[in-house]
């Protein structure tokens, strides 16, 4: 133990032992770069199930371009950091029992992504500070589309429009 270490109290030596390692950037931006190619598969789902509402499938498929958007430019980040992208496998994800519930999941998703992405902006500031101002406006952007997404969402009738029986001519 050297001079500078024994100065320090043992309470701040035991702190530093305890304290979690530094989060590695192009960890979490592979990570964010799947979840976003998930929720954009996710929304492509609930357009397709969306055809008896065109306004409402057209804001969700714009919501999964802009979904594929974000997971390119996370993906543009993590090579310009030299880390390698694999693309993530295509899960089938769960199947609900509406439209509604499935597009409901989207905008959990989408509030889960928000969150994440200001807590690993705020944790990789100091040793990343461009992957922390990517995430950054990542979260506002967002926060922008759970807005839009809940207001898409509101104007789909919770009842599933696949099983509701045919009109009589």
């Amino acid at each position: 133990m050297g001079k500078s270490e024994r100065s320090r109290p043992w309470w701040r030596r035991l702190l530093a032992a305890l304290a979690p390692a530094r989060p590695d950037g192009p960890e979490r931006l592979a990570s964010h770069h799947a979840a976003e190619v998930r929720l954009a598969e996710a929304l492509e789902r609930d357009a397709r199930r969306l055809d008896r509402y065109p306004q409402a499938q057209t804001r969700v498929r714009e919501g999964a371009r802009r979904a594929r958007e974000r997971a390119q430019r996370v993906r543009q980040a993590l090579e310009k950091s030299g880390h390698p992208v694999a693309e993530p496998g295509t899960a089938g994800g769960a199947e609900f029992p509406t439209t509604w519930d499935e597009l409901r999941a989207s905008v959990s998703e989408l509030d889960r992504l928000s969150e994440v992405y200001l807590a690993d902006a705020y944790a990789l500031e100091h040793d990343s500070p461009d992957s922390a101002a990517l995430l950054r406006e990542l979260h506002r952007e967002t926060v922008a589309e759970h807005r839009d997404l809940i207001w898409t969402l509101m104007q789909v009738p919770r009842i599933d429009p696949a099983s509701t029986p045919p009109l009589a001519a």
